[in-house]
């Protein structure tokens, strides 16, 4: 009998490949204001696992996702302000009040992507490219960058908890930690967040870390000699930009990534909706 998989809700074939062809869009919105300010991004996670093992999307994947190292995606954010498409909106923290995660998106407006446990948040719900910045650090075995990365990760979980998406938060990995730091205010919470990235900085560091991802950290965390210079990899037809030593940062992630995992190993976000109707009154969902 074939396990019960909670992490994957399956999509009709014609409604995935039609969000993946608006994620490619918002990709080449991407891609054009990266190229017209001089901006080097690459591809990550699933989506660089992707282009490796399949030339594209993991089959039954659902998001894309890119990475910039901290400089590249502040620049990034700024040149959205004032070159980003007015078909896309740029999602994070300056503009938009109820955003929760500690990372941008850029959205397609108009379209609808609402996630398991996030269907009650009043917020724009446009379909999505995830943007990471990875940040450059000079020592990740020392206890006090275990200690900091922990309390970053826990105030992520933090903040699901007081939006009330409790899925999230009861796999939160020190529930005692997120109680604790749970008395803090949203505002508060981003500012301690932004804090202890800009003390874990340091521009003469050996290593980057994504301190957002969803694993652990030392697994997130690479040399950059493994990293740079970036080299080019096909996703979907066309080239783009990929690590240097692409397959240890994979392994690291994933192990044997080129065997694909069993089907109740996969995973996706439990879209709840998709809709792609222009004009449909769909950025906002309120309770």
């Amino acid at each position: 009998m074939r396990k019960e998989n909670k992490h994957f809700k399956e999509i009709a074939p014609d409604t995935l490949k039609k969000l993946r062809e608006v994620q490619l869009e918002i990709l080449k919105e991407i891609d054009r204001i990266c190229k017209k300010n001089n901006i080097e991004y690459f591809l990550i996670y699933g989506t660089l696992l992707g282009s490796i093992r399949h030339k594209g999307f993991i089959p039954w994947d659902d998001d894309l996702d890119i990475g910039l190292t901290r400089d590249n995606y502040n620049k990034f954010l700024e040149a959205c302000m004032k070159d980003l498409d007015s078909s896309y909106f740029l999602d994070y923290l300056k503009t938009n009040e109820n955003y929760h995660l500690p990372f941008a998106k850029i959205r397609k407006n108009n379209t609808t992507f609402v996630e398991e446990n996030a269907e009650d948040l009043m917020t724009h719900k446009g379909i999505y490219v995830d943007i990471f910045p990875l940040d450059r650090i000079k020592n990740r075995d020392s206890l006090l960058t275990k200690f900091k990365v922990i309390t970053i990760r826990t105030l992520i979980e933090t903040v699901f908890l007081k939006k009330k998406m409790h899925e999230n938060a009861k796999f939160a990995r020190h529930p005692l930690y997120v109680r604790l730091l749970s008395i803090l205010s949203l505002k508060n919470i981003f500012k301690l967040e932004d804090y202890i990235v800009k003390s874990l900085s340091n521009d003469k560091g050996n290593y980057y870390i994504s301190l957002f991802g969803s694993y652990p950290y030392k697994k997130d965390c690479f040399k950059i000699d493994k990293l740079f210079p970036l080299q080019d990899v096909t996703f979907e037809g066309k080239t783009y930009k990929a690590f240097k030593d692409y397959d240890y940062v994979l392994k690291s992630l994933y192990g044997n990534y080129m065997t694909l995992p069993p089907i109740d190993k996969r995973v996706n976000h439990g879209a709840l909706e998709i809709n792609f109707h222009e004009g449909c009154n769909c950025n906002l969902k309120k309770r």
